[in-house]
């Protein structure tokens, strides 16, 4: 008995792909905002940072907690903003791969929105429990 070996097709060679003067412009563009609002995201999270540090030396532990979250999340925005910005400059840096590039920049920005939802989630949740905590403690 002969076993039929479905061979598998040849894998075309991804073809090169280069975005046109003008869709790079946009793309340039793009980048120079995104990276606007990443340092802004930095500058931002710095001063949460700051400013608990600053009430913690006269109000205790609790502001820094506060702010903390707050100042980690801007951050952690910031860093994946810079990283979708990275990867809009190589598409226009670049020959060739801007189908490559692009794809990595949608990864970085699908990471960007899924810390967004994902922070707001636990930020609804957060606040849930603590419109409820006053009603269980009997208040």
């Amino acid at each position: 008995m002969t076993s039929a070996v479905r061979a598998e097709p040849p894998v075309a060679a991804e073809r090169e792909y280069e975005f046109s003067a003008r869709q790079e412009l946009i793309l340039t563009e793009l980048a120079r905002s995104v990276g606007r609002n990443s340092l802004t995201s930095f500058l931002i999270a710095s001063l949460c940072f700051g400013l608990g540090a600053v009430v913690v030396s006269s109000n205790g532990a609790g502001a820094l907690l506060a702010s903390f979250p707050l100042a980690l999340y801007i951050s952690l925005a910031g860093f994946w903003s810079w990283k979708v910005q990275d990867q809009l400059k190589l598409i226009t840096d670049s020959e060739g791969r801007d189908i490559e590039h692009l794809m990595q920049a949608l990864q970085q920005l699908h990471r960007f929105y899924a810390l967004k939802f994902w922070a707001a989630a636990a930020a609804a949740i957060l606040l849930f429990a603590l419109l409820l905590a006053p009603r269980a403690a009997g208040g």
